[in-house]
């Protein structure tokens, strides 16, 4: 890895520049590099090329963080606000949700056939693309909601990027699944980056709760025995048997609540021993540096476009991973 990364420097450095002073997309190459950096260093890499890439921030008079939970967050690397959405929101959402097709996945699912979910459980997960959902009148006004905005600009300390939106149902598994991100693991696409889940049900320790170990989210927080082996998914019993597991924090709340999170943590979905969880989830970063993902499609007839222009302050670049389909 060190050897690799060394090799791989001076095209890393030389990409960085480009993004912040032309937008030039940056190279494969490059994100492996910024991954490898992080597992050696610990993430103060991060730290330094956030500051080198991130758009100050401008006034955030929506936001529903005080001063209180922005500490918790910022120490523990995860925060919870019980009751954000309203249950006749929950059920027009799940509504929605069902005139949407989308795909199974798990480990022992090979199956790229897009369909209607149905009472017939093929695997673990089901899980939706983000160009079918931003189609949908809930998961536009969450993404227009000034105050998710704000307070994702808060806790960033930056201007935020909408970089991902994606929603997934889980199910009963035998065993934990890997393609299902039951294993612990940290996300690393971005120098910086929150991941914003808004529980769709009820979530206790049987259906699924998710995962944190707190403190990981901070430099050198996630111990070097565990990054060294890469950028990969951990053995439970490894991770658990090398930090205090007074740490790993369950999230159990009822649906509504919303879970801010620095998934350069430590974390995981557990696995399922009953019922069913549905989670949306809107990830915001500070530059789109990083992982070569491509940008969310949305129709021309989308109204999204026109609202978050005219709505949104800075909009322009809040929705920058966004782009319109082009005519067949």
């Amino acid at each position: 890895m060190i050897f690799k990364t060394i090799l791989f420097l001076p095209i890393f450095i030389f990409e960085l520049v480009m993004f912040k002073l032309f937008k030039i997309k940056n190279s494969q190459y490059s994100h492996s590099t910024m991954v490898n950096l992080f597992c050696i260093s610990g993430g103060w890499t991060n730290r330094l090329i956030n500051f080198f890439l991130k758009k100050k921030k401008i006034g955030n008079i929506n936001n529903i963080i005080n001063d209180k939970e922005k500490n918790f967050f910022e120490n523990e690397g995860y925060l919870i606000k019980k009751k954000f959405l309203d249950i006749h929101f929950i059920q027009n959402f799940l509504r929605e949700l069902n005139s949407l097709e989308g795909y199974w996945d798990g480990d022992n699912c090979i199956n790229d056939k897009k369909e209607k979910l149905g009472i017939d459980i093929k695997s673990t997960k089901f899980f939706y693309k983000s160009d079918d959902l931003v189609n949908l009148k809930c998961v536009k006004e969450l993404l227009l909601n000034k105050s998710i905005i704000d307070s994702a600009r808060e806790l960033l300390d930056s201007e935020p990027i909408i970089n991902n939106v994606s929603c997934w149902h889980s199910f009963v598994s035998k065993e934990p699944d890997k393609q299902a991100a039951q294993l612990w693991h940290f996300d690393m696409e971005r120098p910086k980056w929150i991941k914003i889940f808004f529980f769709l049900t009820n979530c206790n320790s049987k259906n699924g709760p998710h995962c944190f170990i707190s403190k990981t989210h901070k430099v050198g927080g996630i111990p070097k025995r565990l990054r060294m082996l890469g950028y990969k998914r951990l053995d439970n019993e490894l991770v658990e048997s090398t930090l205090n597991k007074d740490l790993i924090k369950e999230i159990i709340c009822e649906k509504g609540a919303i879970v801010f999170e620095d998934t350069s943590g430590l974390h995981k979905g557990k696995q399922l021993l009953e019922g069913h969880r549905t989670i949306f989830q809107i990830e915001f970063a500070t530059s789109m540096f990083g992982g070569l993902i491509d940008k969310i499609k949305i129709n021309k007839d989308n109204d999204i476009v026109s609202r978050f222009n005219s709505e949104i302050k800075n909009g322009d670049y809040i929705f920058q991973n966004f782009q319109l389909k082009k005519d067949k």
